[in-house]
């Protein structure tokens, strides 16, 4: 890593080093991959990075704002929104070539965004703004949300079932796309970042001072295992299938289910270190990312947990796998790191502190092939 936008590859397990151009050093702070070659990242000043070779090459775009994007939402290959500050969504439909602003018909902030196909989405931000729009974005209307917070998070598992979360421990559930929000007893205070819905009846959320909540009805009940497995907060949480999910937070904090988040078991990872974002692809492959650079992936469901070589001490604040291999993790200072073979060789455990200046691993790991440059400053990670 290195001034103006140094990138250093490596394809053989970081024997040799090769020099790439990232083209920015701004902040990423979302992902999305629809298949193991097609992504796209957004982060401050408008900066948005597209990949159609699986990370290997990355393109700067065009996005007409200096806004920070704060989320994106690819539904396939061509059609994707990004949403951020002042009511500003863009819109794709041929992979990004051409973004064209949308008119949201608010001002306020967006902090989320969810697509279920190439025409229904939905976006959520301060004072409890929802806006839906069931044509590409061509019209966003107001949704009437029944709350002033600040909405964090939206998940939906189809056109018709979404969740949204935020301040002060609220949810929000519709049935029919929006066109009616209830509000559920969550039974917190607590802020609540994540949110994951799988399908119509099962979905969790996440927040602050280790709030977990789990649905298994469709949100007409949320059970709480907060205090049962950590006081810490947690920013991330992902669900593989109905049964099997895994949240992430504060000091190394890693907590599984595999009942519908009845119930929850804490894994030990290893580091003290914050986690970000998570992302796993089924109930046994997933990969955990967070503050300087860290990496951690397993193969068996999280009951073993082992770290990896990012090669960055960038903190890395959002992670899309498209498959057990393919993944990509994005962070300040405008990093990238793409992995094509699930980031590792997890043939046996690496001794290692992951506090330690010295960062990198060469005993047991392949690789993370870094397209980015940055260094931890917490002052800039305002999203949290």
């Amino acid at each position: 890593m290195g001034s103006n936008g140094t990138i250093l590859r490596t394809t053989d397990g970081g024997n040799n080093w090769v020099n790439q151009t990232s083209g920015t050093t701004n902040a990423l702070f979302g992902v999305s991959f629809t298949d193991i070659n097609h992504g796209t990242g957004v982060g401050d000043y408008g900066t948005i990075l597209r990949t159609t070779d699986g990370g290997a090459n990355w393109v700067s775009q065009t996005s007409g704002t200096t806004n920070a994007l704060n989320s994106v939402s690819f539904t396939d290959a061509n059609n994707g929104t990004a949403v951020s500050w002042y009511g500003v969504i863009i819109r794709t439909t041929d992979g990004g070539a051409n973004w064209v602003l949308q008119r949201s018909g608010t001002g306020e902030f967006l902090y989320g965004v969810s697509f279920t196909d190439a025409n229904n989405g939905t976006a959520v931000g301060e004072d409890g703004t929802i806006l839906r729009t069931t044509n590409g974005g061509i019209r966003w209307f107001h949704q009437a949300s029944g709350t002033t917070n600040f909405l964090w998070g939206v998940s939906f598992a189809d056109a018709n079932n979404g969740i949204a979360v935020g301040a002060e421990g609220t949810i929000l559930r519709t049935t029919d796309g929006g066109n009616t929000w209830v509000s559920q007893i969550s039974g917190t205070t607590q802020s609540l970042i994540g949110a994951s819905l799988i399908g119509a009846n099962a979905g969790a959320t996440v927040g602050f001072l280790g709030t977990i909540l789990h649905t298994a009805n469709g949100g007409t009940t949320w059970v709480s295992q907060s205090s049962a497995v950590t006081i810490l907060s947690l920013e991330d949480v992902s669900f593989s299938d109905a049964n099997n999910g895994t949240a992430v937070g504060d000091f190394g904090t890693i907590v599984r289910t595999t009942n519908a988040g009845r119930t929850w078991v804490s894994q030990t990872s290893g580091t003290s270190n914050a986690f970000l974002g998570v992302s796993f692809t089924d109930a046994s492959n997933g990969t955990a990312v967070g503050e300087f650079g860290t990496i951690l992936r397993t193969t068996d469901g999280g009951n073993n947990w082992f770290p990896q070589a990012s090669g960055t001490g960038a903190d890395l604040w959002g992670v899309s796998f498209a498959d057990a291999d393919h993944g990509t993790a994005v962070g300040y200072g405008g990093t990238i790191l793409t992995t094509t073979d699930g980031g590792s060789q997890l043939g046996k455990s690496i001794k290692r502190d992951l506090r330690s200046s010295n960062r990198g691993f060469s005993d047991g790991c392949q690789y993370w092939n870094s397209y980015g440059r940055g260094r931890h400053n917490p002052q800039n990670n305002p999203w949290r």
